[in-house]
């Protein structure tokens, strides 16, 4: 079942179908520095692959700096569908890495700014998470970045 917000929808829907947040922006956009500035100087960061969130500017866009080598930056990411009330924000998105389909979702906690308090992402299939992993130590390993 797939939710759409429709043309005939509420004023609000409407408005809030065509306002994109900052990250959305700098991720369309491809603008890592936009990306850093999206997020609030205490972001929490919780990835599908590490039990433990990252915390703080600095230490989040050292791995969503690695997230766009591998995908986010890549012309297989896009974004699909968005839900969003006044502090929440639930971007779904597609990809694709190694021949595998990724389904995910961002979820945003937001500050009144629309800078990110809280991201949580959640990915499916299995296999095309374990392809991210894979990437990463690679790049981590390469770069010897300590995400």
């Amino acid at each position: 079942m797939s939710h759409h917000i429709s043309e005939n929808s509420s004023t609000l829907g409407s408005q809030i179908a065509s306002e994109k947040c900052p990250f959305q922006k700098a991720v369309e956009s491809r603008d890592m520095s936009a990306l850093e500035d999206s997020l609030a100087e205490d972001v929490l960061f919780f990835t599908p692959v590490t039990e433990e969130a990252y915390r703080g500017r600095k230490n989040v866009i050292q791995v969503l700096s690695l997230a766009a080598k591998i995908f986010v930056f890549k012309d297989t990411f896009s974004y699909t569908n968005t839900l969003r009330n006044k502090d929440c924000l639930v971007l779904m998105f597609q990809a694709n890495i190694e021949g595998c389909k990724i389904d995910g979702i961002d979820y945003f906690e937001l500050d009144e700014d629309d800078r990110v308090l809280v991201l949580r992402v959640m990915m499916r299939p299995l296999p095309a998470v374990e392809a991210i992993f894979r990437k990463a130590e690679q790049i981590k390993t390469q770069f010897k970045l300590l995400c």
